[in-house]
């Protein structure tokens, strides 16, 4: 069956905001270009290392999102059609499940780096080598993966690709593995974590910049009494 592409079940936000999210990603992809070429010099601290490499994880939830979920859902193109007890709809849901997970994880390494320079200041660069950042979002990607792949692929769950009366596919699985997803989402917690490691990192960083301030400003106070006791005796 050749491809045939069918606007017709987008709602107009869709259409309005899927140009500015292409342009977005050009943006993205155009930052991450000058961060890369200067690397050695402007952006080579471990954030931006991990920044690079956790825009891989980004970029593949946005694909996903523009040439899976979309279109799915809406019908933009034929490739996806009704089915029942299938691998498709099994694949894409565990695909989403996993880029989700990884993503979270993600933000919490970032979060942690950004804790680890204020609380670890004088071993953040020693620990945040670019070989541990590489194990770590490698682990990113097999922590879920491992752990989700006996609860999407053991049993039989039902998994479908169910017509809507709208016009699109929903995805739907049996109710127990809804409610066993559920209770084992490891991205709620990550995203909670790196909620409270964020925080923490703001409010350390605010803490650091009021006691510089302070700092500078008695040095300035001691100065001027220094500058004003030597014109007195002079």
């Amino acid at each position: 069956m050749p491809l045939s592409i069918n606007l017709s079940l987008l709602p107009i936000s869709h259409l309005i905001f899927i140009p500015i999210c292409w342009f977005s990603v050009f943006l993205y992809l155009r930052v991450l270009y000058i961060i890369h070429q200067l690397r050695k010099n402007v952006f080579k601290s471990s954030f931006f290392l991990i920044i690079r490499m956790h825009a891989i994880t980004d970029l593949l939830m946005f694909l996903y999102v523009e040439l899976v979920a979309r279109p799915r859902k809406y019908r933009v193109h034929n490739l996806f059609e009704a089915a029942n007890d299938h691998w498709i709809p099994q694949l894409l849901w565990f695909s989403l499940t996993v880029i989700k997970n990884a993503m979270f994880l993600g933000y919490t390494v970032v979060a942690v780096n950004r804790c680890s320079e204020i609380f670890r200041f004088r071993n953040h660069v020693k620990f945040w080598s670019p070989t541990l950042i590489l194990i770590v979002y490698l682990s990113e990607w097999l922590a879920p993966t491992i752990v989700l792949i006996p609860l999407f692929y053991t049993g039989n769950h039902n998994f479908s690709l169910i017509a809507a009366p709208s016009g699109g596919l929903f995805l739907r699985a049996s109710p127990e593995f809804i409610k066993m997803c559920s209770r084992t989402s490891l991205y709620r917690y990550f995203a909670s974590w790196s909620a409270h490691f964020c925080i923490s990192s703001l409010l350390c960083i605010w803490c650091r910049l009021c006691r510089k301030l302070c700092q500078t400003h008695s040095s300035v106070l001691i100065d001027r009494n220094l500058q004003i006791s030597t014109h007195q005796q002079t």
